[in-house]
């Protein structure tokens, strides 16, 4: 047990880091639960491994529903082990929920969590992307992953309060942005930043009180931190093309749509 000063999600796994004595390392999130059945299972798996990053299958499990969806991974078409670079991004999102890493290697990465900001897991799985070389599949389902619970970050409301939150996490990962990463590193990179950026953009269409002056302000400060980046991402968002070139005349209407598809109600 670790007693500390409160320092928010990223101080907590930062004093973890420092005082953990295992070979690898996991995060559990205040949210989400393991399942004992699959926990032994998991552990004889873990302890036969000798790789930089052990990917397992996990649940998403929604709170309003009671419904439980397999991840399984089976779209990364991986081998039981090998490469990290060979791994195929292009069909799935990578999430800190399937990941577990070797204690050494974060420590190597200098892996450092930002204070007192939500959405320190990207970072989390990002910062030692560069350092990652080898991976082993495991087959127990070990993390239960709650979604569909009023106040959690992935619910778009806290999104549309704690925008600056994904601001700071965005600004501390793009040094580290580099797109000469070897093999699909570089997609698993992008893919981390392409959520990042989604979520902070969506949420300026969501409010009822959403200006344009506010998203044209948002782009005007986020493109020079990458301008690379930044065009990627755009040619995902047909909606803020759409807001740049007609000077906001559009935007109360992508309002409507966005908030529509993405069922926000406030």
């Amino acid at each position: 047990m670790i007693d500390k000063e409160n320092g928010g999600y990223g101080s907590t796994v930062n004093a973890s880091l420092k005082h953990a004595t295992g070979r690898y390392f996991r995060l559990l999130d205040a949210d989400d639960w393991v399942d004992t059945e699959h926990l032994s299972g998991f552990l004889r798996e873990l302890c036969a491994c000798d790789v930089d990053v052990a990917l397992s299958p996990y649940l998403v499990c929604n709170d309003q529903t009671k419904e439980e969806t397999p991840v399984t991974l089976s779209e990364l078409h991986a081998a039981q082990a090998g490469r990290f670079e060979d791994l195929d991004f292009s069909w799935t999102h990578l999430t800190m929920h399937a990941m577990t890493f070797r204690t050494d290697l974060l420590r190597q990465a200098g892996v450092h969590l930002d204070h007192h900001v939500l959405y320190t897991d990207c970072e989390f799985i990002t910062q030692p992307l560069r350092f990652i070389d080898t991976y082993q599949m495991l087959t127990n389902p070990l993390y239960c992953y709650r979604v569909g619970r009023e106040g959690q970050s992935c619910d778009y409301r806290q999104t549309v309060r704690h925008k600056d939150d994904l601001k700071t996490v965005i600004k501390t990962l793009t040094p580290l942005y580099d797109e000469q990463l070897p093999g699909n590193k570089s997609e698993f990179q992008y893919s981390q930043f392409l959520g990042l950026y989604t979520q902070l953009f969506n949420a300026c269409f969501l409010p009822r009180d959403a200006a344009w002056v506010q998203l044209r302000k948002l782009c005007e400060e986020m493109k020079p931190l990458n301008p690379r980046m930044w065009d990627k991402f755009l040619r995902h968002r047909v909606d803020i093309r759409m807001a740049l070139s007609t000077h906001g005349l559009t935007f109360p209407l992508l309002c409507v749509l966005q908030r529509k598809r993405l069922s926000y109600s406030e």
